[in-house]
């Protein structure tokens, strides 16, 4: 459930991240590890590559116990930067976890799209819906394989495998 009371600041939304979602840190450690210099990787790569991927690899997967409690913790996360006072943190949390996906995975999320997150998808993209009635929530062969770079993937299928 998401804290109403929590102020998410968006050079923390890392740290606000791996504590959510302990399971990413070993691809955190990976990123961080690749990307090499004294730079570290925007808000939005973590966002994307490390929250997003795990959202997606979990979507794909059949509907269970395990998978649903992770898929619930991902769009409480989304609620939590959607209901941040920072514009930016906001921003991320559309343009990080929200946009651009095909309509299995609208179709698929709805039960657990909160009211924030549907609030700004209805008003960002108001066919959303739509496209999820129409495409359905089954997984076409070629979205079946989720590609995560820094191990998501294998971190996903040992948290839902080991949980058969």
């Amino acid at each position: 459930m998401v804290d109403e009371a929590t102020t998410v600041r968006y050079n923390s939304v890392t740290e606000l991240l791996l504590s959510m979602f302990p399971e990413c840190q070993p691809a955190h450690e990976r990123l961080i590890a690749d990307w090499g210099g004294d730079e570290r990787p925007g808000q939005y790569i973590i966002v994307e590559d490390l929250l997003g991927v795990f959202l997606r690899g979990l979507l794909v997967r059949d509907p269970g116990p395990t998978r649903d409690a992770l898929l619930q913790r991902c769009f409480d996360f989304v609620e939590l930067l959607l209901g941040s006072s920072g514009h930016e943190v906001r921003e991320l949390g559309y343009i990080g976890l929200l946009e651009h996906h095909p309509g299995w995975w609208y179709a698929r999320a709805l039960p657990l799209i909160g009211p924030r997150a549907a609030t700004v998808l209805n008003e960002r993209y108001p066919d959303w819906r739509k496209q999820a009635q129409e495409s359905g929530p089954t997984v076409p062969a070629s979205d079946r394989r989720v590609s995560g770079t820094w191990g998501i993937d294998s971190i996903v299928s040992g948290l839902l495998d080991g949980a058969a």
